[in-house]
Protein backbone atom coordinates (compact mmCIF):
# COMPACT_ATOMS: atom_id res chain seq x y z
CA UNK A 1 0.00 0.00 0.00
CA UNK A 2 1.68 3.24 -1.21
CA UNK A 3 1.81 6.29 1.39
CA UNK A 4 -0.70 9.07 0.18
CA UNK A 5 2.31 11.70 0.21
CA UNK A 6 -0.40 14.57 0.50
CA UNK A 7 -1.46 12.93 3.86
CA UNK A 8 1.87 11.93 4.63
CA UNK A 9 2.63 16.47 4.67
CA UNK A 10 -0.30 16.83 6.62
CA UNK A 11 0.77 14.01 9.37
CA UNK A 12 4.23 15.52 9.98
CA UNK A 13 2.64 19.58 9.84
CA UNK A 14 0.03 17.99 12.56
CA UNK A 15 2.75 15.70 14.64
CA UNK A 16 5.82 16.83 13.41
CA UNK A 17 8.14 15.44 16.72
CA UNK A 18 6.43 11.94 16.61
CA UNK A 19 6.42 12.32 12.57
CA UNK A 20 10.22 12.85 12.54
CA UNK A 21 11.22 10.32 15.63
CA UNK A 22 9.70 7.31 13.91
CA UNK A 23 10.24 8.38 10.65
CA UNK A 24 13.89 10.69 9.85
CA UNK A 25 15.68 9.02 12.98
CA UNK A 26 15.89 5.72 12.19
CA UNK A 27 17.53 6.92 9.11
CA UNK A 28 19.36 9.04 10.90
CA UNK A 29 20.85 6.63 13.04
CA UNK A 30 21.37 4.11 10.13
CA UNK A 31 23.52 6.55 8.97
CA UNK A 32 25.95 7.09 11.91
CA UNK A 33 26.00 3.15 11.93
CA UNK A 34 27.47 2.43 9.12
CA UNK A 35 30.31 6.14 9.49
CA UNK A 36 30.57 4.45 12.92
CA UNK A 37 31.50 1.18 10.80
CA UNK A 38 33.55 3.03 8.47
CA UNK A 39 35.57 4.45 11.41
CA UNK A 40 35.96 1.96 13.89
CA UNK A 41 36.55 -0.93 11.68
CA UNK A 42 33.66 -3.17 12.37
CA UNK A 43 31.80 -5.46 10.09
CA UNK A 44 30.21 -3.77 7.06
CA UNK A 45 27.84 -6.78 7.56
CA UNK A 46 26.71 -5.89 10.73
CA UNK A 47 26.08 -2.75 10.17
CA UNK A 48 24.37 -2.81 6.96
CA UNK A 49 21.55 -5.69 8.26
CA UNK A 50 21.40 -3.26 11.14
CA UNK A 51 21.01 -0.07 8.57
CA UNK A 52 18.82 -2.58 7.02
CA UNK A 53 16.53 -3.26 9.94
CA UNK A 54 16.08 0.45 10.75
CA UNK A 55 15.03 1.48 7.60
CA UNK A 56 12.21 -1.18 7.19
CA UNK A 57 11.33 -0.47 10.51
CA UNK A 58 11.13 3.66 9.87
CA UNK A 59 9.20 2.36 6.61
CA UNK A 60 6.72 0.03 8.94
CA UNK A 61 6.13 2.49 11.06
CA UNK A 62 5.64 5.44 9.03
CA UNK A 63 2.57 3.65 6.69
CA UNK A 64 1.43 2.43 10.27
CA UNK A 65 1.57 6.23 11.38
CA UNK A 66 -0.08 7.27 7.49
CA UNK A 67 -3.17 4.66 8.66
CA UNK A 68 -3.77 5.78 12.12
CA UNK A 69 -3.82 9.97 11.28
CA UNK A 70 -6.29 8.60 8.23
CA UNK A 71 -8.65 7.28 10.62
CA UNK A 72 -8.34 9.95 13.39
CA UNK A 73 -9.13 12.11 10.65
CA UNK A 74 -12.31 10.10 9.20
CA UNK A 75 -13.13 10.38 12.93
CA UNK A 76 -13.18 13.99 13.41
CA UNK A 77 -10.32 14.45 16.54
CA UNK A 78 -7.92 15.85 13.81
Amino acid sequence: MPVDRHTFVEMVRTEPIESAMFTALPAVLAIVQLVNSALTELSYLVSVSFAVVLVGYAWLVTSYSVARFRRRRLDGLV
